[in-house]
């Protein structure tokens, strides 16, 4: 896989991914490669990667002769000298997302006002819930403590109820006073 830095991105995707198929050399040298693109319509760094597919229109509600190919991949030959790849030799993770590491490697070779646009949009992909203090039936005193709002008001729970009653190993009921 490689993610070539985009020119004019009608999204504004900062780079597009793509899977070699074939190299070109000349002299040993690499000139060019044919390329699979993937796409995301999501977000450049987080969004699922999926091969594209060039789908051809049926002929007049028939479909085309047998043995054409009605999908076919959406190829390219890129001219290395005309692009500029970003990262190469990576791979996709099962869900068809950039590993993290890949991740970090294209946030440091992009413009930083790109990345800071891109991490402005960022998705996330597990929703979070924030909790708070209060949501809990908990708040902070003056000395900023937390203080468990059911204790003070009289509401006990089993951790806060004090009797002279404890429990033995053999989770039978001793009197304290048994042993006073």
């Amino acid at each position: 896989m490689i993610a070539v830095l985009t020119d004019g991105d009608p999204k504004g995707y900062p780079f597009w991914v793509a899977k070699v198929i074939k190299v070109f050399t000349e002299n040993e040298d690499v000139t060019s490669v044919e390329v699979h693109w993937y796409a995301t319509n999501t977000h450049p760094f987080n969004g699922v990667y999926k091969p594209e597919m060039v789908v051809d229109k049926k002929n007049g509600g028939k479909r085309k002769r047998k043995g054409t190919n009605i999908n076919r991949r959406c190829i390219d030959i890129l001219q290395l000298e005309d692009v500029d790849i970003l990262v190469y030799d990576f791979n996709l993770t099962k869900r068809g997302t950039l590993h993290f590491k890949t991740i970090e490697i294209l946030k440091r070779l992009l413009p930083e006002g790109i990345v800071l646009t891109w991490e402005s949009a960022e998705t996330s992909r597990r929703s979070r819930r924030l909790l708070k203090p209060g949501m809990l039936g908990m708040h902070v005193d003056s000395d900023g403590a937390l203080v468990d709002e059911r204790e003070e008001y009289g509401t006990s729970s089993s951790a806060s109820n004090h009797s002279s009653e404890d429990v033995n190993c053999d989770g039978v009921q001793e009197n304290m006073s048994d042993f006073e």
